[in-house]
């Protein structure tokens, strides 16, 4: 018999605290669902910039491994470290410009504006400009006096691998000079 009775107090002491905690669970998840209804929306402010982050997500065929095509965004990782050259990596940036993109403009960096907007040097700029059917191309290093014209339409991502990278980007309309 007294086993019986142990066990007994023991489920209603179970149920004691069982009861409480079940409750506590439902309120939480009710008050979740209520604030989460309650979410405002994404407020996107529009910039004559929003182009060019487009560019680093555009795709650009390079002869690497069994992968044919990167995004520009990951071509410029590997350029950084090393798995890719300059030339082939300007190579494969020709083929963005046209008729409708006659300039693109890139500059990579370890600080925050690799342009040279704030006096940091680029270690890898490319200046691909389309002129009466030609093709200027510059890879300028660490001379970004050619970015210059650029300076006002170049929209700044910076990428986090090992080290922080920045990457100023432009394709469009080519600047006055």
């Amino acid at each position: 018999m007294k086993n019986k009775k142990a066990q007994t107090g023991k489920i209603i002491a179970s149920l004691g605290v069982i009861v409480p905690v079940i409750l506590i669970m439902t309120l939480f998840v009710s008050a979740s669902l209520a604030i989460s209804s309650f979410k405002k929306e994404n407020q996107r402010v529009e910039s004559p910039k929003n182009q060019i982050d487009s560019l680093l997500l555009k795709k650009i065929t390079l002869d690497i491994e069994e992968q044919k095509e990167f995004l520009i965004l990951d071509a410029y990782v590997l350029l950084d470290k090393k798995k890719i050259e300059k030339e082939q990596f300007q190579e494969a940036l020709k083929t963005l410009v046209d008729e409708k993109n006659p300039c693109l403009a890139l500059a990579k960096g370890n600080s925050p504006s690799p342009a040279g907007l704030a006096g940091a040097e680029a270690n890898d700029d490319f200046v691909i400009e389309l002129k009466e059917d030609d093709l200027y191309l510059g890879n300028i290093g660490t001379t970004p006096l050619s970015l210059i014209k650029y300076k006002k339409l170049l929209s700044q991502t910076q990428v986090k691998t090992t080290e922080d990278i920045f990457i100023e980007s432009y394709i469009g309309e080519c600047p006055n000079e």
